[in-house]
């Protein structure tokens, strides 16, 4: 009766045209509906929404939003005519619960089904396909009926695509915006372990900047994904918690999983470069988030320190200075946050991106010292010890009593002695292998001399 597409069916299609009734949808008047529906479900209990459960099912949960759903349904009029059915496709049909997916009634009644549950959903138009219907199947401004079993659900959202992170939530937040890196968030965060509650707090703090107030990698990824007002079950792999070590001070034992109830009771996101009244105020803040982030640099937070940074460089990039004499005041404060992300990249063993930095702001200022010295960094990480020596001559050449700049020289003088020494072994045995047993007194000959040859004048 119905065919494959029809499973499309049940999902709302915005794009389809209203189109006229068939002329025996119009004629046809819908039958009074059978007065044992169940109960009122509907958002407003308006009648709009009826649940008759046919087959209790097990335990008390129930799916919550994004959940992902899987279910067996048969849809029909109200005089008994079959529209659509996954049954008879022997095939389920899946869906996430709460995104607008499918018709209206679905996402409120399948939300309320407990595993295994089957029952009978009577829509409204309202809850349906409204007054246009979904010819030629649907008339307009029909009432549906459909008898829908829970198969299963996956709840929560893997946000790290390892199961490391899941989001469950609990209740929707208002509006769509979302926490962004910088925001300033406050967070109510209950955390459990085993069933046992270890903390219960509320926290303020910059998004990104957590782990200053305490807070596990894995909820801030989660509180990056939540709105305003928004309840959720955060459920953590150890990776994403407190690791290997656990934390005795909480209760929280070594490689333990954890669940925390975090409610976003408010955040505010930063201002987009944009938003700002005046250059004067980007740089202003620009130098707060350098000097934060210098704070963090001095402490070993180098990932903290990279944050700060980016959002200070974010605001005096070059792309949003439009006028030329802003480009020249802003102009010390985008080369001190390219010289400090070259430094953090360099501690974080990153030298081909120091070496970006570095470029650029030698590209600007050719003599710049710590801009020579730390491409001269870079290129020691990368083992390229020849350039790194060009960069550190050019750092003494413009401080002649720079002992740093010699002492690394120094050092890269020895590590292409040690490089040389490596290749003429490596070369000596790769000749020994190509002589042949008749040519051995010849080549044992041959190979005391090659050191020598090898020699530098």
């Amino acid at each position: 009766m119905a065919d494959q597409g029809a499973d499309a069916k049940m999902e709302v299609d915005e794009a389809q045209p209203v189109q006229p009734a068939q002329p025996q949808a119009q004629a046809q008047e819908q039958p009074q509906p059978p007065q044992d529906l169940g109960e009122d479900i509907s958002t407003n209990k308006d009648g709009g929404l009826y649940k008759k459960i046919l087959v209790v099912g097990g335990g008390d949960e129930r799916p919550g939003p994004s959940s992902k759903v899987s279910v067996h349904y048969t849809g029909s009029l109200m005089d008994g005519t079959v529209f659509d059915s996954s049954v008879e496709r022997s095939e389920l049909f899946t869906f996430k619960l709460g995104q607008g997916k499918v018709i209206k009634g679905w996402d409120v009644g399948v939300a309320t089904m407990r595993k295994g549950e089957r029952c009978l959903l009577t829509c409204s138009p309202d809850y349906a396909y409204g007054e246009a219907g979904s010819p030629p199947k649907i008339p307009p401004d029909a009432t549906l009926q459909f008898e829908v079993e829970l198969v299963k659900w996956i709840s929560g959202e893997d946000l790290t695509k390892d199961k490391g992170v899941v989001k469950i939530i609990v209740a929707e937040g208002k509006d769509f915006s979302k926490v962004s890196d910088g925001s300033y968030c406050e967070v109510h965060i209950v955390g459990t372990c085993g069933g046992t509650e270890f903390e219960d707090r509320v926290v303020s703090f910059d998004q990104g900047e957590g782990s200053e107030v305490g807070l596990v990698p894995g909820l801030e990824v989660a509180i990056g994904h939540m709105r305003k007002k928004e309840v959720a079950r955060v459920q953590l792999k150890p990776e994403y918690a407190f690791g290997k070590e656990g934390n005795e001070e909480l209760g929280v034992p070594p490689n333990a999983s954890v669940e925390y109830t975090v409610t976003v009771k408010t955040f505010e996101k930063p201002k987009e470069p944009s938003e700002y009244e005046s250059v004067e105020l980007k740089k202003i803040d620009a130098m707060q988030f350098k000097d934060r982030g210098s704070n963090y640099f001095k402490q070993g937070k180098y990932k903290l320190a990279l944050k700060l940074y980016e959002r200070g460089e974010k605001l005096v990039d070059e792309s949003s200075i439009m006028g030329a004499d802003d480009k020249v005041f802003v102009s010390d404060i985008q080369l001190l946050l390219k010289l400090n992300l070259a430094a953090v990249h360099l501690k974080c063993n990153e030298p081909h991106k120091a070496l970006i930095e570095c470029n650029t702001v030698l590209d600007k200022e050719k003599d710049n010292v710590k801009a020579l010295y730390r491409r001269a960094s870079a290129h020691m990480q990368l083992q390229e010890y020849t350039e790194a020596i060009g960069d550190f001559k050019q750092v003494q050449r413009l401080e002649p009593g720079n002992k740093a700049a010699q002492a690394q020289m120094e050092r890269c003088k020895k590590q292409i002695k040690t490089q040389e020494n490596k290749e003429k072994k490596m070369y000596a045995g790769m000749l020994g292998s190509l002589s042949s047993p008749n040519d051995k007194p010849k080549t044992e000959k041959k190979s005391e001399e090659t050191p020598q040859a090898a020699q530098p004048s």
